[in-house]
Parts: structure tokens; sequence; C-alpha cells
């Protein structure tokens, strides 16, 4: 008597951990609740820099309340709206990264991978071609 076929079904999630999952992301508490933090230091990073420190720097003054915030009080030039967007543009991208880094597992190997032929291997497929 034959035993009978066993199929196997995979489970895909949208985010897991597990090797069919179709994102790579680990969804611990602390581990979410620090990504959220860096994403906020990121934001305030970037609202200090461009809104606070460069305008002084870069800026001519403008008439506005005593109380304004500096972008007001300052009218930036071309080198300061350039310095604003370089940085910017290197804040996005840490941020990307950041997301990158934190959305894929760089050791896993998916289950149904096949090892890459060695060159001997490589050689030997060509020369049995080659007689064929």
């Amino acid at each position: 008597v034959e035993a009978p076929l066993i199929r196997a079904t995979v489970l895909r999630r949208e985010c897991g951990t597990g090797p069919f999952d179709t994102s790579w992301l680990n969804l611990d508490c602390c581990g979410l609740l620090c990504a959220s933090i860096t994403y906020m230091l990121h934001a305030y990073g970037s609202f200090a820099v461009v809104c606070v420190a460069l305008p002084p720097l870069m800026g001519r003054p403008v008439a506005a309340p005593a109380d304004a915030l500096p972008f007001v009080r300052y009218r930036m030039g071309a080198a300061g709206l350039t310095l604003c967007l370089v940085y910017l543009a290197a804040s996005a991208l840490a941020v990307i990264s950041h997301f990158r880094a934190m959305t894929t597992n760089p050791g896993a190997v998916p289950p149904d991978a096949k090892p890459m032929a060695t060159p001997q291997e490589k050689d030997y497929a060509d020369l049995l071609s080659a007689r064929e």
C-alpha cells in the first residue's frame, strides 16, 4: 500500500521573517519604536538645519517680527538654497538607506536557490556540449 501524497502549502505573508514572505521585516515593538524615533530625529534634524541653522549663516536679514523663526527673518540666496537642497538630498538618502537596511535580510538564501557552477564544472559542461 502506497502512502498518500502529502502536499506542502507555503504561507506567504506580506511582511515577516520567513523564507517565503514578500518583504523581510521583523515586527518587534522595540525595533519599530527605534526606527520611528530614528525617522523623527531625521525630520527634526532636517528642520533644524534648513529652517534654524542655515538662514542666519547664508541669508540676509529682512523685516520680520523679532520672535519669528530664522527662516522668516532671513532671505537666503542661491548658495543657501543650494546648500539646503544638498543637505535635504543627503538626509533623504540616509532615510532611504536605513529603510532598505531595515527591510532586507542580507544573509538570507531563498530555499529554492541552487549553487552557482564552479569554473571546473563550467568547463566540463562546455566539454560535454561540444561532444554533442
